[in-house]
């Protein structure tokens, strides 16, 4: 068991970390690349993944817990077996480990109201990965309440 649990945690930070990506300009953007969302709501939007994806980068999970919702999952598939983890998971993995290197591509955004889904491309060495966010907007700020990732 513990091996498998050192696999997902490996995996949740290797789909986690980020050094340059597409939301780096995204206030700057022309509008289609802001999903139809104005600067403003993008910036807002974007806040918990930049966190996250800090964390990835220093491999601490101080920002991630900015970004993501108390009660938060991390889920995957492992074969035909649903894997479905608390977000303390990811921080445990991000407190043990050292900086990271890797990119990250915003590919979707979605809102509706105070709901929101973002997914970015991610790559870190040869490894490639899809990562999907679920948001809900808790009073002015956007929190992550899920994350579910696959391996490419």
């Amino acid at each position: 068991m513990k091996k498998l649990t050192f696999v997902i945690l490996i995996t949740m930070a290797l789909s986690s970390c980020c050094g340059t990506n597409k939301c780096d300009t995204a206030a700057n953007a022309p509008q289609t690349e802001n999903f139809g969302l104005s600067a403003e709501q993008m910036t807002a939007l974007l806040r918990p993944v930049e966190l996250y994806i800090e964390s990835g980068i220093k491999g601490n999970s101080e920002a991630a817990r900015k970004a993501f919702a108390p009660l938060a999952t991390i889920s995957h598939m492992e074969g035909d077996t649903l894997i479905t983890l608390p977000i303390q998971a990811l921080y445990d993995y991000y407190d043990t480990t050292g900086a990271q290197e890797c990119s990250y591509e915003l590919t979707a955004c979605s809102v509706a109201n105070d709901v929101a889904m973002i997914r970015i491309e991610s790559v870190f060495g040869q490894a490639r990965f899809t990562d999907m966010f679920t948001l809900l907007k808790v009073g002015s700020e956007w929190q992550i309440v899920s994350k579910i990732f696959t391996v490419k």
